[in-house]
């Protein structure tokens, strides 16, 4: 059964969060017998709310998303060094800044007890798989939080370094880097098309004037290090704008 939320509810969430249709022009979701789907509005975004109630329901609930012409899925569980689909995935714009996230999939039984899930993406459909079984208290309950990222998410600097890294892998700049020497390393080899395409994401995502400090920001970030690319120009940006409080020109 496929549920179309161009209804009362998903109209009001989206004028009340301000989600134009050009970023989810439809949204479905899919479920078999034996479990419930709902919407929850929250404060950036909304919650999909799903509750299996019978042992024989399905394992997987999928939403079908329309992404507008050149926006696509990004999953990072490599920079969060987790398995597959198990962080937080993310939609990016055309030029290939986040715009959206869904945080890591869980799920919990009734015990409270933690079930195994994970996310499939396969096109524009991302799927929430529940490996629930026999051992398990029913009901099981899960909610994929959808968030709309806006400037108080980038504000912060741990978000700045995600976005960043996420953006310069796509631009085919970054990479997942774990240790300090090898993101110097890259950082000093390809400073010149990094400071391009960081200079063009930080103007998206904070506007023109914290782009303009990116060149700072790596000199910065050169001394102190860090395991990513990302974690090095953010951290950089914290300590230009003076204030090394973990948000960045806040």
């Amino acid at each position: 059964m496929t549920y179309h939320l161009y209804g009362e509810k998903f109209k009001e969430i989206r004028t009340q969060k301000q989600l134009p249709l050009s970023y989810f022009e439809e949204i479905g979701m899919n479920k078999g017998e034996g479990s419930n789907l709902g919407l929850k509005n929250t404060d950036l975004g909304f919650r999909a709310l799903i509750s299996i109630t019978d042992p024989n329901a399905s394992h997987e609930y999928s939403f079908d998303v329309n992404l507008p012409d050149g926006y696509k899925w990004f999953d990072a569980y490599e920079l969060e060094n987790k398995a597959p689909g198990t962080g937080n995935i993310y939609i990016l714009n055309e030029n290939g800044v986040p715009v959206n996230m869904i945080e890591a999939a869980w799920a919990k039984d009734s015990e409270g007890n933690a079930v195994s899930t994970h996310y499939v993406i396969s096109g524009n459909t991302v799927t929430q798989v529940i490996d629930f079984d026999k051992d398990n208290f029913l009901p099981i309950v899960a909610d994929p939080n959808w968030l709309k990222l806006g400037k108080h998410w980038y504000n912060k600097v741990g978000n700045v370094a995600t976005a960043i890294d996420i953006a310069s892998i796509a631009a085919g700049v970054g990479i997942t880097a774990k240790t300090s020497s090898t993101v110097i390393k890259l950082i000093r080899a390809n400073r010149t098309n990094i400071t391009r395409v960081v200079e063009s994401k930080i103007a998206q995502m904070l506007g023109r004037s914290a782009a303009s400090w990116v060149g700072t920001a790596i000199n910065i970030g050169l001394t102190v290090g860090g395991t990513s690319l990302g974690g090095v120009i953010a951290e950089g940006l914290d300590r230009a704008d003076r204030r090394n409080d973990g948000y960045i020109f806040a």
